[in-house]
């Protein structure tokens, strides 16, 4: 990571999809350890700013619009951030809207199989609660009941791709995904790329029309950042980089704990700057 005084993160999660902390909440706690930029990227969501007035912060921290949306290429899942969009754009809205539908009812599978292991998570109320329900909501659940000790529990043994309770996501694919997001006039960004393990697939996300790529990456060592780094610079890409905060769901990660370089972060602020006043 580049020496410099400023940091911003550009991917952490709230209560409106799988984190811990308020929208409210998470932008405090950037304040409170000196970030001077932040993009709260839920899951599949843009609720968050919704909720937010974002002008109370502005002379403390800059917040720049960001989601992360599940996609899939060739069978394999790939995670998508999008970054500078305006709340009210449609396309989002309706690419959010569809992404809930296709949750609950994948939630819902994942809870039947759940209880037929004896496990009654109490999925009504978890859809009563959760904005945008995932597995961690069932993890947490399953925390409450005192059938595992930690989150990570619940993906290892039941809910985790492959184990006997675990359904697959039917998510919208990725080059689709990518083309509404460019269609808002967004950044389409890969999240963790390190995370796509089969070659095929990664070979073909780095053809698609991205604009970045997330080289910094929660508690990665910095040597692991250089292939993304590589890659980015070839492309002329936007190099990103941020915590991957959820608060309770992942302790061992801090809002902070990786961050997006200056230059990038400037970029993306111009392109956010500009839709805000579409």
């Amino acid at each position: 990571m580049p020496e410099s005084d400023f940091r911003a993160d550009l991917h952490c999660h709230s209560t409106c999809s799988d984190g811990t902390l308020s929208p409210e909440q998470l932008i405090e706690l950037a304040i409170s350890k000196g970030l001077k930029g932040l993009s709260i990227t839920d899951h599949d969501s843009i609720e968050a700013y919704h909720s937010i007035d974002s002008s109370l912060h502005e002379s403390k921290i800059e917040l720049i619009t960001g989601a992360e949306f599940t996609t899939n290429h060739l069978g394999v899942s790939v995670h998508v951030l999008a970054y500078g969009f305006s709340p009210s754009d449609e396309g989002i809205l309706e690419l959010s809207r569809t992404h809930k539908i296709r949750r609950e009812e994948r939630i819902r599978q994942m809870a039947h199989l759940l209880l037929k292991e004896g496990i009654d998570v109490g999925i009504e109320k978890i859809l009563e609660h959760a904005k945008m329900p995932g597995r961690p909501h069932l993890a947490m659940a399953m925390l409450g009941l005192g059938v595992i000790k930690e989150p990570k529990e619940a993906f290892e043994k039941y809910i985790g791709d492959g184990k006997r309770c675990f359904v697959k996501s039917h998510a919208i694919g990725t080059e689709e995904t990518v083309s509404i997001i460019k269609r808002a006039n967004a950044i389409p960004v890969i999240a963790h790329p390190h995370l796509v393990k089969e070659s095929r697939v990664l070979r073909d996300i780095l053809l698609m029309d991205f604009e970045g790529i997330e080289a910094y990456y929660a508690n990665f060592p910095l040597g692991h950042c250089q292939k993304w780094l590589d890659i980015a610079r070839n492309k002329r890409w936007i190099i990103t980089g941020g915590s991957d905060f959820h608060g309770e769901v992942k302790p061992q990660i801090a809002l902070g704990a990786s961050y997006t370089p200056e230059e990038s972060f400037k970029r993306i602020a111009e392109r956010y700057a500009h839709n805000k006043i579409r």
